[in-house]
């Protein structure tokens, strides 16, 4: 197994989380969606396979993908009452400008940029109908902010690399838990 306290890592991303929360406005607070912690626990056992201990860099990067994941997940739903509507878009771009503020602070452009594609793809998909899952596009995020972040030898960073191509050629609700039970069994050879 990988040999890292992911639950303790998400407890820090949760209580960084808790305290953004707490700063926004209630309305924002009210509409919030239960947080699964899926795409940080992909993160965050992706970088446990490598050679680099988990930092706050990681962590502001969770904290991003599971606001964004917040803001994806209520653009989905949305509401066809227009005074409902701008309220929700409102807070979506609200939660959109959290998220990237949340990585600025860590210095790593790349990271930003992951985040910034994954926000346009989904954006690109709604214009044209094609609505594919948003987590499609944070869980690709995800991976590769990992491998940013990482250091991992070149056949673990290959194994990474494939398991990610696998999970997104057809991307089930379910494509992160396939992964991170992927993930987990390549870092069971240690």
């Amino acid at each position: 197994m990988v040999k890292t306290d992911v639950e303790r890592e998400i407890g820090l991303v949760e209580a960084g989380l808790a305290v953004a929360t707490g700063e926004m406005e209630p309305l924002v607070r009210e509409s919030l969606m239960p947080i699964d912690y899926r795409l940080a626990r992909v993160l965050l056992t992706t970088l446990a396979l490598g050679l680099r201990s988990i930092d706050k860099k990681a962590i502001s990067a969770c904290q991003s993908l599971e606001i964004l994941d917040q803001a994806l997940r209520l653009g989905e739903t949305i509401s066809t009452n227009i005074d409902m509507r701008d309220n929700d878009l409102l807070i979506c771009d609200y939660l959109y400008a959290q998220a990237i503020n949340q990585v600025t602070g860590i210095k790593e452009p790349a990271v930003i940029n992951f985040l910034a594609k994954a926000i346009t793809r989904t954006a690109e998909d709604r214009a044209s109908q094609t609505q594919r899952h948003a987590r499609h596009y944070l869980f690709a995020a995800a991976l590769d902010i990992a491998l940013h972040l990482g250091d991992f030898p070149r056949e673990r960073e290959s194994a990474i690399k494939n398991a990610k191509i696998r999970s997104l050629e057809a991307f089930p609700e379910s494509s992160a838990e396939a992964y991170l039970v992927e993930a987990i069994d390549l870092g069971a050879t240690e």
